[in-house]
């Protein structure tokens, strides 16, 4: 492994499960090519994007550099993690982060302008801040569990059958 950087740092399992990206950054370069290359951009300047990746042989690392810097005219610069790590939070993030809000069996009072991946994180990966209700929002994988938040006051987002969208973002409706 080497990088043309020599300020790039490793990170571990632990850091990247805690990671907090800004959603903005997961637009800056296709999904496609984050799957491919299993690229997490974590910062951006002027003229240079931070990615993390797995660390690779040299003369792979250095392709993989040619390759980004000719693709997006930019300097890139690497820091590197656990592959299995890395596909982890890119595949959830992409899953995610291709919601858009579909017909839900759940009614709701309130449903939210607000998309998921532009929420503030919080420290459960399941809640985000919305800062259009200045409520937190509860990430849900089932109708029942969005309901049984829901009858507690909770802001809920519905997780789509497939896994592939957010179905409603909001307060419930249970009258």
């Amino acid at each position: 492994m080497n990088s043309d950087n020599h300020d790039s740092q490793n990170f571990t399992r632990e850091d990247i499960a805690r990671l907090t990206i800004d959603p903005a950054l997961w637009e800056l370069i296709p999904a496609s090519l984050i799957q491919e290359d299993t690229l997490l951009v974590v910062g951006s300047q002027p003229n240079e994007l931070h990615v993390i990746t797995y660390p690779r042989p040299t003369d792979a690392h250095k392709e993989l550099q040619e390759k980004l810097e000719f693709i997006f005219q930019q300097k890139f610069k690497f820091s590197f993690a656990p592959k299995e790590s890395l596909e982890l939070i890119i595949n959830r993030q992409i899953r995610i982060g291709n919601a858009t809000i579909q017909n839900c069996d759940v009614k709701f009072k309130f449903q939210c302008p607000q998309e998921w991946l532009r929420m503030t994180p919080k420290n459960d990966e399941k809640i985000r801040f919305c800062s259009t209700c200045q409520q937190n929002v509860h990430l849900c994988e089932t109708a029942e569990q969005a309901e049984s938040l829901g009858r507690n006051g909770l802001c809920v987002a519905l997780l789509g059958s497939s896994e592939a969208w957010v179905d409603m973002i909001g307060l419930i409706d249970f009258e």
